[in-house]
């Protein structure tokens, strides 16, 4: 068995919704320029409909960004996740020759020593940190660039954001509300948070405009009324990344404790932005939060 450069790779296993794929997506590319090597993406755990009662079924979605992914195979899979049961001479032949490696997440908040795994690796956990791509953001806003042109409705609501003092403000609702095995492990943020959010900005820029973008945008409409700076984004008129697009060209954002609301914000461009995130992403204490919040924006 001859050495083959194109079985060196760092593989990605994708989990969860568009937020958690664009943080496990950008570690891998951070590795696989450090390692100038391929990076290629398993389907595997999104494709698996088991039922489970703590989980929200998910696609792929990292379809809507402009990058050219490469997927892996079962074979390639195969190589990484069956190190020790490799049996055969040719296969520990295989994983002297390779140095197959599979790590798995050891701890939610940033782990410095992921950085330094070797060339051929298959990650597996969500990374939700900003820290994992330090070094290497002008790349990830690159490959994390919308492909498609926004609907009718978005591109105006877009153009709106950009001529005016524009802040998104986004409710997680859905499955942090509805399943209840979700809602005790991530919660939700009270309305309290939103007012204290949007009081604060409005303390700093007297003239914001706030959009409110949801996936239960009723709710919303039932929390603040009669407010004239308020907009309300009807969701249902685009494709569900829009929303996402939205919250980056606004001025600033308020977030929930959710990663799909925490990329609009870090998409935003504007260097003078003021984004307002949870100072309590989970409603358990075992996991450690410290670093999914950038130091430059502020906790309530």
């Amino acid at each position: 068995i001859s050495y083959k450069s194109d079985k060196i790779m760092i593989i990605v296993k994708l989990m969860g919704g568009l937020g958690n794929q664009m943080f496990q997506y950008a570690l891998g590319t951070h590795l696989a320029l450090k390692h100038h090597t391929k990076l290629k993406l398993d389907l595997t755990f999104l494709l698996d409909r088991t039922p489970r009662p703590d989980f929200t079924f998910r696609d792929y979605e990292l379809g809507i960004f402009d990058i050219n992914a490469s997927f892996a195979t079962a074979e390639e899979v195969f190589n990484f996740l069956n190190v020790p049961k490799f049996t055969h001479w040719k296969d520990r032949l295989k994983q002297k020759i390779y140095r197959y490696h599979h790590f798995i997440e050891e701890q939610f908040n940033y782990n410095e020593k992921v950085l330094n795994l070797p060339r051929n690796t298959y990650l597996e956990g969500y990374w939700q940190s900003e820290k994992y791509f330090t070094g290497c953001q002008q790349e990830i806003r690159k490959v994390f660039t919308f492909k498609d042109s926004p609907s009718a409705y978005y591109a105006a609501l877009n153009e709106q954001a950009q001529k005016c003092n524009s802040v998104s403000v986004h409710f997680r609702r859905g499955d942090y509300v509805n399943n209840p095995v979700i809602k005790s492990y991530h919660g939700e943020c009270t309305v309290e948070y939103y007012e204290r959010a949007m009081a604060k900005i409005r303390s700093l820029v007297p003239s914001a405009v706030f959009f409110l973008i949801s996936d239960d945008i009723a709710w919303v409409k039932k929390q603040f009324t009669g407010q004239d700076h308020f907009i309300f984004v009807e969701n249902g008129k685009g494709t569900g990344h829009e929303d996402m697009q939205l919250m980056s060209k606004c001025k600033h954002n308020i977030i929930a404790n959710s990663s799909y609301s925490w990329w609009g914000a870090w998409l935003n461009a504007n260097p003078e932005k003021i984004v307002i995130a949870p100072n309590k992403w989970f409603n358990v204490d075992s996991r450690n939060s410290n670093d999914i919040i950038p130091d430059t924006w502020m906790k309530l």
